[in-house]
């Protein structure tokens, strides 16, 4: 919680202005300090107090807020691999997959070729040697 008398405070619309977008394109729009106020990043939320209807908050307070962030990003489980995908779950999504093409193909009529096998266009015959006879 920001105490006023040892943390001075400002607007949030100046906190937006004295931080760098992280694009490097100017500023911090006051709309993300509002954000990171409520609903926050990951259950983290900037600490602001309201004075006379602004809503204000700290340097010391946004140094806490980034720090609980960065602490949050680097926890235990930041340094583990990726999560391997499930085969169940891989073997959901191609029978979904499966039902929506058959049904699909019902739908426009078209008869779908067998699964797992590769279409192989023919090209019509030329002239050869045979039929010019």
């Amino acid at each position: 919680m920001i105490n006023t008398s040892l943390e001075p405070t400002f607007p949030l619309a100046k906190a937006a202005r004295k931080h760098a977008s992280a694009r490097g394109n100017g500023s911090l729009n006051p709309s993300t300090l509002h954000r990171w106020r409520f609903p926050g990043i990951g259950g983290i939320r900037l600490e602001c107090i309201k004075i006379g209807g602004v809503w204000h908050t700290s340097e010391q307070a946004l140094q806490r807020f980034f720090e609980k962030l960065t602490a949050a990003k680097e926890g235990p489980g930041a340094h583990q691999a990726a999560p391997v995908e499930r085969p169940a779950k891989r073997e959901r999504a191609e029978g979904y997959q499966t039902a929506v093409e058959a049904q699909l193909d019902a739908l426009l009529g078209v008869a779908a070729p067998p699964r797992n096998v590769p279409t192989v266009k023919q090209n019509p015959p030329t002239g050869s040697s045979a039929d010019s006879g």
